[in-house]
């Protein structure tokens, strides 16, 4: 994705600015307070939203007007080019999606076009700034590695940050064999509060025996009142079922009527489908006697009408020889057309063989290929001719030029060979260059034992000093104690006289101690370090003092002499080659005239031309062959015509004839008028033809309106025995009987239907009552229920009583104890350790899914976003450092140089460690999000590097594909490497002065 156009409404201090065609790597120069970090968070908010009032960014609402908000103008991979605009509204703003095709959306949209990429992601992937580098320096020595792998995860350290504070977190709530942690500390107090309860409980068996009694107890009278309220509810049963039964035999009385009627069969609504039958039947009867008269008339008609069925049957054949005689007409002129064009084409076919001079036959004339396929041939053949001339000559051209350039080539190679140092001068020359450098680290080595000299001096110095000051304290201190102890004697006061005693033997032996420690060691290492001195400067003495600067530029010399003998020779194998393809063409030539003349033969041969013929005249003698061959085949072609034509001249005059001495009592003398009076005879013939076959089609008609009408008829009078046939009856009268019977059991029915929705509604059913056949048996099954209740009432008030004297004897022991007490101790302790176990087992699942998810990382992710980075940091470095490898059992970095050697994060220098974390954060933005690649944005965080680290971090940058660059700086210096339409350059107003410098 690329932004191409910015315009800010009003964003902070900025209003109606436009910035317009931004470049794939576009550079915002500008001064402090120039604007360059209120663009930065413009385009952050219109991508992703306003910060609210509740976040800590700028907000950059405008002060003096009310506009606030603009447009970005972007060219996304997908949806093409798409206009954003987020202005004042809610929280975040109101945004509009606009695409090219003219739909416009909201955030839905906009979020669909960045992937769902959230704002905090973005910061921390596509647009950093120095302090990101800041933040290196920040981290302790040993998380760097961590550090640069929570920056490669993530874009931030947020990953070390939270793996820090889990990892604090779990051991301040637990850590084996600790005391103090809050689980350990509980743990070791419900073990002490366990032991107490196990001991309590061996001496109160008694009220385990009580618990278990009581709880015994307590299922008893629960069943029994479990069966109390079944007893209860099965006699309210009872009690509805009495009042119900009156119901009930009612019911039974009318099943016995039902069964009488059992074998009635009467269809629903009968009668009224017996009425609608015989009002349709009626109507249909009359239609039927209607169309009978109808028909008759109809076949009156028809008698009188006379058709000639002869004529008829020839009727194509008449009507097609009517339609031919126009063209016999048009075939007569064509025939005359014809003969003339066959007396041009004769005459000019004539002419085209004059041209030729040279005979040849009409069959042999036709066999020459004349496409434009053998057109191509001799026009390849013409021009091949001709270039191949002109190859020869340049061939020739060629051949001097690279027979001089290997001449010129060797008398250089010749002039270097004896400029080039031999092999005994070259090794004189790395004697010298060894020697200065022995001579060199030697006086480094000097310097280095005389700073140490200095400084070991100074030391013994500060400890004489310290120590004749600590003699002095512990001199006045040990008179001090003397005096102390003379007084507490004279004064007998022993306990002062006891401390004063061991304060004097703990300064005694503190004293010799310290003087002990006042020593000698400084002495040897001061001899040591003198000795070592002189050693140097003998080594120093012995050793000549060499120009190292001229021995250097003589080795430098000879090598440029030698790389460029190097250079001469590749130079000269490569004129070899020259060469030797100039003599590979000249062969190739050779080989290729001989084929153009094998063609040229075949060429002459296809086209039955002779072979002394001149070769400039093949493409004349070809276009005649072929207009040659065009007008024969055109004369061909017209005698075809002609004889086409005569043929169907006799065609229709015969056919004609034969129509005439079948169908005209006189016959005609000309085809014109045999035509007009068969035209005239089957026109008749045809009008009365009409006329028989409408009389025909409506008696059809009438036949078949006559045949809808009787099958209706049929069907209802079936219908109407159907009828009769379900209530089983042959006649109308009977159906009527069967019809009141089937009313009077239908009135039953419903009576029946209205007694089982009453029973129903009382919450019953028929089934209910079959074990019933009269009431006094409901009466004896209720006062059998309730003798049975009245027996568990009294069984449940002596279990109640028994349970009362149980409770009361273990109130007695727990009141009398401290068992209940240890108990109820020992249950909130153990239950404040689950609670605390629990927190703790949260903590630590998180940090296992956070490793998890920093293993899968690894594994999938990281090794591309690696390579990545590690062609990213060879490129900054030069080639100094070529490998970033993980760590196996952490999560930090090992560097690895170009000799093999691996460092620690925290062992390079801090430029080195920025340009680490500049090749991963470039990475990470990179490899991330391979489908959209997102505008990544840079504020200053190059101003630490040197020139030579700038120029190759601004190079690296200019090499990303993919991704647009936009450069924020202050830093003028910088603009030296871009071009003048990279560079925006912006005032303190905030306005955009100018598009380049």
């Amino acid at each position: 994705m690329e932004i191409i156009d910015i315009n800010i409404y009003g964003y902070g201090k900025m209003e109606n600015v436009k910035i317009n065609d931004l470049h794939n790597f576009q550079v915002f120069y500008g001064l402090n307070e120039a604007g360059k970090s209120t663009i930065m968070s413009f385009i952050h908010s219109i991508l992703f939203g306003f910060p609210t009032k509740q976040q800590n960014e700028l907000r950059y609402e405008p002060k003096n007007h009310t506009k606030y908000g603009g447009q970005l103008i972007v060219v996304h991979p997908t949806a093409g080019k798409v206009i954003i605009e987020r202005v004042k509204g809610k929280a975040t703003g109101d945004v509009m999606v606009k695409f090219e095709d003219g739909t416009i959306g909201g955030e839905e949209q906009l979020a669909q076009l960045m992937k769902n990429m959230d704002k905090s992601m973005y910061q921390n992937i596509f647009s950093f700034n120095l302090n990101g580098l800041q933040n290196i320096h920040q981290v302790k020595g040993e998380d760097i590695g961590k550090f640069l792998f929570s920056a490669g995860a993530v874009g931030t350290d947020k990953l070390v940050k939270v793996e820090n504070e889990l990892k604090k977190e779990l051991e301040m709530r637990f850590k084996p064999g600790g005391k103090k942690p809050i689980l350990n500390e509980q743990i070791k107090e419900l073990h002490d509060l366990y032991g107490k309860v196990k001991e309590s409980q061996k001496k109160n068996e008694e009220y385990s025996l009580l618990i278990n009694k009581k709880s015994s107890l307590d299922e008893s009278i629960k069943n029994i009142q479990a069966e109390l309220r079944s007893l209860q509810t099965k006699t309210n049963r009872l009690n509805e079922w009495q009042n119900l039964f009156p119901y009930v035999v009612e019911l039974r009385e009318i099943d016995n009527e039902l069964e009488k009627t059992n074998n009635i069969t009467f269809p629903s609504d009968g009668m009224k489908q017996l009425d609608t039958l015989i009002q349709m039947l009626k109507p249909l009867e009359a239609q039927l006697s209607a169309l009978k008269d109808k028909e008759k008339r109809l076949k009156d008609k028809c008698s009188l009408i006379e058709v000639n069925e002869s004529l008829l049957e020839h009727e194509v054949e008449v009507e097609s020889v009517l339609t031919q005689l126009p063209i016999y007409n048009q075939l007569v002129s064509e025939t005359a057309e014809i003969k003339h064009q066959l007396r041009n084409v004769s005459s000019k076919l004539n002419e085209l063989m004059d041209k030729l001079h040279y005979p040849i036959d009409e069959k042999q004339l036709l066999n020459i290929e004349t496409s434009i396929f053998m057109k191509e041939k001799v026009t390849q053949a013409h021009s091949k001719q001709f270039r191949l001339f002109d190859q020869k000559q340049m061939l020739d051209h060629r051949f001097n030029e690279e027979k001089n350039s290997i001449d010129f080539i060797e008398k250089e190679m010749d002039a270097l060979v004896e400029q080039i140092l031999s092999e005994q001068e070259r090794a004189a020359l790395g004697n010298q260059l060894k020697q200065a450098n022995a001579r060199e680290q030697l006086q480094k080595e000097l310097k280095e034992v005389q700073e140490e000299l200095i400084y070991h001096q100074t030391t013994k110095r500060t400890e004489i000093s310290y120590a004749d000051k600590f003699k002095g304290q512990s001199s006045f201190l040990f008179l001090f104690f003397l005096f102390l102890g003379g007084w507490s004697g004279l004064k007998q006061e022993w306990f002062l006289l006891a401390i004063t005693g061991v304060c004097l033997v703990i300064l005694f032996l503190f004293t010799v101690k310290k003087s002990k420690n006042i020593p000698t060691l400084k002495d040897d290492m001061l001899k040591r370090l003198h000795e070592k001195e002189s050693q140097i400067r003998v080594q120093l003495s012995n050793t000549k003092e060499i120009d190292i600067g001229l021995v250097q530029s003589k080795i430098q010399l000879d090598e440029k002499v030698r790389e460029q003998l190097q250079t001469t020779k590749i130079r000269h194998s490569q004129q070899q080659l020259r060469y030797e393809k100039v003599i590979q063409a000249f062969e190739e030539w050779e080989m290729e005239t001989r084929q153009q003349k094998k063609a040229m033969d075949a060429l002459f041969e296809a086209l039955n031309l002779p072979k002394d013929m001149p070769f400039e005249r093949i493409s004349d003698a070809f276009q005649i062959i072929g207009d040659m061959k065009e007008t024969t085949v055109e004369k061909n072609k017209l005698l075809a015509r002609y004889k086409e034509l005569e043929e169907k001249q006799n065609d229709i005059q015969t056919v004609m004839m034969k129509l005439a001495e079948r169908f005209l009592p006189e016959r005609k003398t000309s085809l014109v008028e045999m035509g007009f009076e068969l035209k005239e005879r089957l026109k008749e013939a045809q009008q009365n033809n009409r006329q028989y076959q409408t009389l025909l089609q409506k008696m059809d008609e009438l036949e078949a309106d006559y045949g809808t009408i009787l099958k209706e008829y049929e069907y209802l009078r079936n219908e109407q025995k159907i009828l009769f046939n379900k209530a089983g009856v042959s006649s109308e009268e009977d159906f009527r009987k069967i019809a009141m019977k089937a009313l009077e059991r239908d009135t039953q029915l419903e009576r029946k239907f209205a007694l089982e929705k009453q029973i129903q509604i009382a919450g019953c059913s028929i089934s209910d009552f079959q074990e019933f056949k009269h009431i006094h048996q409901l009466k004896e099954q209720k006062e059998e229920w309730l003798k049975y209740y009245q027996q568990l009432e009294k069984e449940l008030s002596k279990q109640q009583n028994d349970l009362a004297d149980i409770k009361y004897q273990i109130t007695l022991i727990e009141e009398g104890g401290s068992y209940s007490e240890l108990l109820h101790r020992y249950k909130q302790k153990k239950f404040e350790l689950e609670e605390q176990a629990k927190i703790w087992g949260t903590i630590a699942t998180a940090k296992h899914i956070l490793a998890k998810t920093i293993d899968r990382y690894k594994n999938e992710r990281l090794p591309l976003l690696l390579k990545r980075a590690e062609d990213y940091f060879s490129y900054l470095t030069m080639g100094k450092y070529v490998r970033i490898h993980s760590k196996e059992g952490g999560s930090g970095f090992l560097i690895e140089r170009n000799d093999h050697t691996f460092f620690e994060a925290n062992e390079l220098s801090q430029a080195t460690m920025e340009q680490v974390y500049v090749s991963i954060r470039l990475a990470l933005a990179t490899t991330l999000f391979e489908k959209i690649k997102y505008p990544i944005m840079i504020d200053d965080s190059f101003v630490n590097f040197d020139e030579k680290r700038t120029k190759r971090v601004l190079e690296l940058l200019s090499k990303i594909e993919g991704h647009q660059i936009l450069f924020f700086t202050c830093h003028s210096h910088l603009l030296g490497y871009f071009e003048q339409d990279q560079i925006i350059q912006m005032s303190k107003s905030e306005e955009l002065i100018e598009q380049g410098l």
